[in-house]
């Protein structure tokens, strides 16, 4: 027994290795407001904008961001997708990333190129970089631009062939025909750069060899504020003011210096600043006249260590908004006792008439350039200011925003059920759907016959009886959404089982649709997570005289500290023949090893019971004291769980008795067929892969008796493991899908070689279900053909093929 559960162990252990920690490849979304992106497949095609899109962006996408920046993270580096901008993820290999910036701007930082290349494209330009660098690109009507913060690229004009290398900290506007790029300043780059600091940028322009650019964020404060006097001299000509400027009637320029001569009151000077300005002569404007103020105190100048990245301040009303130039940050002191002091950089103030009578009136004096810092300080207070803060990475509040769309499919179904006697069935469908934001619902009506005498429908007549009615009204419901996997609430209804939970075993991973309405409910409060479900909406198993069944379990993980999880609830099964609910109560917990973006490693405890509800609650089936181990019915269990990029596993092994098992529900389950078993250990394990074009998952359960052999059925003495495989490729247009199901592999396997079954018992007959299908898109048009063996109590030969075509047409709100 130790042996054999050491080997099993080993070999998951090691297809864990080998494919859990493998490179992340990925692209996804890291930062910025998910719930307000536009996101289109290589298609063209819509899609919601969920964490699950999100987490995996495709080749060919299109994203579009009006709600927020967003951060884009690749293989290569970083892309920080400014607002209101539209991006093309073109190529998406491991080592040479294309991004296509079709309209907006965007900051691109590549860290691991390893011999690759990150490469941007525009309608007008291409930039390649084959080494670790950082740039800012803009793309828009009215420029079109790329600036190197670090590294260098190579540029491509692609209107005029021209090409041209750009170093660091150079700006090159495309529609300058000289080629000739300019030289930027450290503020350009902590404006524009993915987490820029002082210390980077004056560590690029030494590395360039260039005189650092002081800091622009030091604020130093006189030792001891001192009064000035204050000589006006009056300029000619006169300059206009703009309109965004109130002046007096008859505008004058005044050119104010500060002397050292104190005077009985105090000189009141306005405390506006405009930091980091030159201003630029434009054609048919007047070019702002420069106001200097000078002083011999405050000497020191703090380290640029100290300074921090600035964020943009509102503007003043007395400053116009008209932008001439970028701002230039230049290195020149600005020293004034009598109020707080910048330091190191190159000003123009504001300055109004000092309260002395024998002064004439000052009027503001316009600056005609765009500020990228501003101050109005009240107090001497020397403090960095801190770097503006990215929007956190959560579902949306303006989810409305998101476009909505609204559509019909309608198809036509050809079906020759094998099962049934070789039943012909031909349906006409309809299927009506809307979606927009949290919000999306699709309807099902249909109308078919055998033998074009009689036309069932979805409509008349109407059933009679509580269960024959509730199914009635639920065969209308398709597809029901309500929120997002992100939002605190969500509800869905469809033919799978999406939310899947690591911290119980009843149910079995999906396999593939099977005409079940499974509707599941997530609400999130804080630490506290509620995860409900019930496996048929259209109560199929409770009108044919089989069992139903619904989940609730609710999770806590801690805030603070070490995340534990610890989870309670029960899985409920409800049967009409006779009438009766029996309740699987559970508690589990998830303590995790290693946690970070892509990798989510937890070790998994688990501990099930048994309670009959109903008609009696019978407490001697979940505890009994006269046993010696207290618990008739019980299973405890212990095992790993790993989530890293588009792999996941786990593994189990638990300790059974009585009426607990692993996977209570799973395909067999409805099929009438009796799959109670004795085992003492029950050993599990769960491999899937989600990828770009393949996605697939391994299931297997292995039930063990005292004696270290397998378990077999109660009923028939078929063997009692569980196995399941579903594949999923999707190559260009085509779809293929693969799956295949099996109660007793094992004395499956024996049984054809020793000749008492036959091959088709591997894939058909009470204990082996499979399914083949293909599909191929030409949009709007899908054609498609399935074959089907259906888990099903009876054998039979041939199984169910159907041959559908439809098509999809809709329109975007």
């Amino acid at each position: 027994m130790n042996w054999s559960f050491k080997k099993i162990g080993l070999i998951l252990l090691v297809l864990c290795m080998a494919f859990g920690l493998a490179a992340d490849d990925s692209v996804f979304i890291g930062d910025g407001d998910v719930g307000s992106l536009k996101l289109y497949d290589q298609n063209g095609q819509p899609l919601d904008a969920t964490m699950e899109a999100a987490g995996d962006i495709g080749e060919g996408w299109i994203i579009s961001n009006p709600g927020s920046d967003v951060l884009i993270v690749t293989p290569v580096g970083t892309v920080n997708l400014y607002q209101d901008s539209i991006a093309i993820t073109t190529a998406l290999s491991r080592d040479d990333i294309v991004i296509t910036l079709v309209r907006g701007k965007a900051t691109f930082r590549a860290t691991g190129l390893d011999g690759g290349s990150l490469t941007v494209e525009t309608p007008a330009s291409r930039y390649t970089l084959t080494e670790s660098g950082e740039i800012f690109v803009v793309s828009s009507d009215n420029e079109e631009s790329v600036t190197v913060f670090s590294g260098t690229i190579d540029s491509y004009n692609l209107i005029t062939g021209q090409s041209s290398t750009i170093k660091t900290f150079e700006k090159l506007h495309m529609q300058d025909m000289s080629r000739a790029s300019q030289e930027v300043e450290s503020g350009y780059y902590l404006t524009y750069g993915i987490l820029p600091t002082v210390a980077s940028a004056t560590k690029a322009k030494e590395e360039k060899g260039l005189r650092p650019a002081a800091p622009a964020s030091t604020i130093q404060i006189a030792k001891t504020p001192s009064f000035k006097a204050v000589t006006v001299t009056k300029m000619a000509p006169p300059i206009p003011v703009p309109e965004a400027v109130s002046t007096p009637a008859e505008p004058v320029m005044l050119e104010v210096n500060v002397a050292e001569e104190h005077v009985t009151g105090p000189v009141a000077i306005e405390p506006q600043i405009v930091v980091a300005i030159t201003p630029i002569a434009v054609p048919d404007m007047p070019s702002a006249p420069h106001v200097s103020i000078a002083s011999q105190e405050a000497e020191e100048v703090a380290e640029p260590e100290q300074a921090a990245a600035i964020p943009p301040l509102p503007s003043f009303a007395k400053v116009s908004r008209q932008l001439i130039e970028e701002p230039v940050l230049q290195e020149e002191r600005l020293d004034v006792p009598a109020i707080p002091i910048f330091t190191a950089v190159k000003a123009t103030a504001i300055v109004t008439e000092p309260e002395v009578p024998t002064l004439p009136s000052v009027p503001a004096v316009p600056i005609l350039a765009k500020p990228t810092i501003q101050s109005v300080v009240s107090e001497p207070v020397s403090a960095p200011i801190a770097a503006p803060v990215r929007p956190a990475l959560a579902s949306s509040a303006d989810q409305q925003r998101q476009s909505g769309i609204i559509g019909l499919e309608a198809g036509y179904e050809f079906t020759l059920d094998g099962t049934n006697s070789n039943t012909l069935n031909h349906r006409l469908y309809a299927k009506p759907y809307f979606s927009k934001g949290p919000f999306a619902i699709r309807l099902n009506g249909f109308i078919e016959t055998e033998e074009f005498t009689s036309f069932p429908n979805s409509i008349l007549p109407v059933p009679t009886g509580t269960l024959n009615l509730i199914s009635y009204l639920f065969t209308y419901i398709d597809h029901l959404r309500i929120g997002y996997e992100t939002s605190p609430f969500y509800l869905v209804a469809d033919q799978t089982r999406s939310l899947r939970s690591d911290l119980s075993t009843f149910f079995a991973p999906s396999f593939g649709q099977e005409g079940r309405l499974v509707l599941q409910n997530k609400i999130t409060v804080g630490a506290f997570t509620l995860l409900s479900s019930v496996d048929d909406l259209r109560v199929a198993g409770l009108s044919g005289g089989k069992s139903q069944f619904a989940s609730m379990l609710l999770q806590f993980t801690a805030p603070k500290g070490y995340a534990l999880t610890i989870a309670a609830g029960a899985l409920a099964q409800v049967q009409t023949a006779p009438n009766r609910i029996d309740l699987y109560p559970l508690l589990s917990f998830k303590l995790p090893i290693i946690t970070n973006r892509t990798t989510n490693f937890s070790a998994l405890i688990q501990a099930q019971g048994y309670l009959p509800a109903y008609p009696t609650i019978d407490f001697s089936q979940f505890v009994d004291t006269s046993l010696p181990s207290f618990f008739p019915n019980y299973l405890i269990g212990a095992g790993l769980t790993l989530n890293q990029g588009g792999f996941s596993a786990k593994m189990m092994a638990s300790l059974n008795e009585g009426k607990n098992h692993n996977y209570l529900v799973n395909s067999f389950t409805y099929s009438n067929l009796d799959i109670r078993y004795n085992s003492m250990v029950d050993l599990l394990a769960e491999l899937g892969w989600h990828g770009k074009q393949v996605a697939a998952s391994f299931a297997l359960n292995l039930p063990l008796t005292s004696s270290f052999g397998l378990a077999s059925l109660t009923a028939d003495g078929h063997g009692a493991d569980f196995s399941q495989l579903s594949v999923e490729v999707k190559v260009a247009d085509v779809t293929v899908t693969l799956g295949l199901q099996q109660l007793g592999i094992i004395s499956t396997i024996k049984g054809i070689g020793d000749g008492s079954i036959g091959a088709l018992d591997l894939l058909s007959g009470p204990h082996a279900s499979s399914y083949l299908g293909i599909g191929y898109t030409w949009a709007p048009f899908t054609f498609s053909a399935k074959a089907t063996y259906p888990a099903k109590n009876s054998s039979f030969t041939v199984p169910i093929i159907s041959v559908t075509a439809k098509v999809d047409v809709n329109k975007r709100l």
